[in-house]
């Protein structure tokens, strides 16, 4: 290659760079659809983000709802043996009605919402309680709840000290999948 199309094809790709940058910092949208929320640093400032082992997690629900301990129980005992079994995708399929049990107990205990079989979550609340496997395999796989809600209602709430204080939502981590939430995020547009 010659050193005048070096020269030409380097300050077009550098060209090309600083316009791309300008057009990505000068437009909110822009920067959401590339991005997401992860771009635009607004979202997530408010808001306070937990991990909390399944048995913790069942002991509060225990201390919450004290005459269901029995499904609660059942369901906890159910998930908890998931991640060692060895046909994960069908014993996902027959533990997601566990996991529709536990996950709407969770939210209304966060939310303060009185609890029944047809719960609407609170509109325009962040609050979200997830199940969500660290399937670490070095250290083996285990399940979490992992909740989302605003940091004023998490100084509000007596949380057990033992729950996992994250400084940053779990997104992108490796080996982390979330398995089910409540309420269920919205689809894309």
């Amino acid at each position: 290659m010659k050193r005048r199309e070096l020269i030409t094809l380097v300050g077009g790709f550098i060209i090309g760079l600083l316009i791309g940058m300008v057009l990505v910092g000068s437009s909110d949208s822009l920067r959401e659809s590339l991005f997401g929320t992860a771009g635009s640093g607004t979202k997530t400032e408010d808001l306070a983000y937990y991990q909390v082992p399944l048995d913790t997690a069942q002991d509060w629900l225990l201390e919450k709802y004290p005459d269901q301990s029995d499904p609660i129980k059942a369901s906890v005992s159910v998930l908890t043996r998931l991640p060692s079994v060895v046909n994960f995708n069908v014993d996902f399929q027959a533990a997601e009605e566990d996991i529709q049990l536990l996950l709407p107990y969770a939210y209304a205990a966060l939310t303060g919402v009185d609890y029944a079989a047809d719960l609407q979550p609170v509109k325009d609340d962040p609050t979200v309680a997830c199940l969500g496997l660290d399937d670490d395999p070095y250290a083996g796989a285990t399940l979490y709840l992992y909740v989302t809600l605003s940091k004023d209602r998490a100084g509000k709430l007596d949380l057990p000290n033992d729950w996992d204080k994250l400084d940053q939502p779990k997104g992108n981590v490796l080996y982390w999948k979330l398995l089910g939430c409540f309420p269920a995020p919205e689809p894309s547009k």
